[in-house]
């Protein structure tokens, strides 16, 4: 209930942003995706969004995938309004409140994101880190993935490493680290590799967890595309 409630105030955000960057009158007839993204001047960071956007509406009815990336999206009708939907979803659960913040920003930013006016780093920052540190939507799986890493490693003793492949804003490293740290075996972990493919968020992660986690023995940190060959200077083979 929690994730259709943040689905459906997503989609309605998505039905605003794309008719204040002019997606949605761009696609009123049948078209390319990526010529409306040239012709629109959308800058390369944000494609991934607007593409987002186009996907979001067609999967609530609000367009139609004609094949390829050939689009129409139908002006007529809206989800609701956000401002109700927000008013279900704090209804259902207090605590919603920072995903829907989330997404709020996501809006916000988005006209000056797709003009390339901010960049995509000052984006997933501002609008990631409260989700993944305040939302049970994110909090809870970072903390059930911790507990999961703690009963994994639980008998291995020491000399443990540990490979994180999409580290983000690091909330799944504290997770993880948080709960070795319960069960004081934190000094079990001889290594702890964080990567992740954006280096913004790299460099705030090798600033914060050896500062804060002064147990392990070594942290490792890398700028790490893993939908490619992990690269071996990154991680040894079978190691």
């Amino acid at each position: 209930a929690l994730y259709h409630a943040v689905d459906r105030y997503a989609a309605a955000l998505c039905q605003n942003l794309a008719r204040e960057t002019g997606l949605l009158s761009s696609l009123l007839e049948e078209r390319s995706v990526e010529s409306v993204l040239d012709e629109l001047h959308v800058a390369v960071p944000a494609r991934t969004l607007a593409r987002r956007v186009v996907q979001v509406l067609c999967a609530y009815g609000f367009g139609t995938r004609i094949g390829g990336d050939v689009v129409r999206l139908h002006a007529r009708g809206s989800l609701a309004d956000p401002r109700q939907l927000r008013k279900e979803g704090m209804a259902l659960e207090p605590t919603l409140e920072p995903a829907l913040l989330m997404l709020d920003r996501l809006e916000e930013t988005g006209p000056s994101f797709f003009r390339g006016d901010i960049d995509d780093v000052d984006v997933r920052a501002d609008v990631h880190q409260s989700f993944f540190r305040e939302c049970p939507l994110g909090t809870d799986s970072s903390d059930w993935g911790g507990e999961m890493v703690q009963r994994l490693t639980s008998s291995l003793g020491s000399g443990v490493r540990i490979l994180e492949l999409g580290g983000g804003t690091m909330s799944g490293a504290v997770a993880v680290l948080n709960a070795l740290e319960a069960k004081e075996t934190l000094s079990h972990v001889e290594e702890y590799v964080f990567t992740e493919l954006n280096p913004f968020f790299v460099m705030r992660a090798s600033q914060a967890l050896p500062a804060r986690y002064r147990d392990v023995e070594r942290f490792t940190f890398r700028a790490l595309d893993f939908s490619k060959r992990i690269a071996n200077e990154v991680v040894a083979p079978r190691s």
